[in-house]
């Protein structure tokens, strides 16, 4: 008998995913583009002035939690930088302090 390894909630989507019909994979792309659209092109609510700074730091995690730490860090470089705003983006989520922190 053969063991299957444990695999996550992501590989078991692509797993299920991979065994739809080439046209499925097509629509379904077509879909997420008209529905994420709207919201992949809106700016920032806290957009700079022309002539100020805002810096981004991005952040891939494997245990999907950024700290406060990270937010920390972003602040102490805007101060010494001079910049306006700043914005931390992951592919994981923010502990709740980290939230707390950055006043969101």
């Amino acid at each position: 008998m053969v063991r299957r390894r444990k695999t996550g909630v992501a590989e078991d989507r692509i797993d299920l995913i991979s065994m739809l019909p080439w046209w499925a994979g097509i629509a379904m792309a077509l879909v997420s583009y008209v529905l994420l659209h709207d919201l992949a092109t809106l700016s920032f609510a806290a957009e700079p002035q022309p002539g100020q700074m805002a810096l981004v730091q991005c952040k891939q995690w494997r245990a999907l939690k950024v700290g406060v730490g990270e937010v920390r860090e972003l602040c102490s470089v805007m101060a010494a930088q001079g910049a306006a705003g700043g914005v931390v983006m992951t592919s994981g989520r923010f502990t709740e302090e980290a939230v707390r922190c950055s006043g969101g």
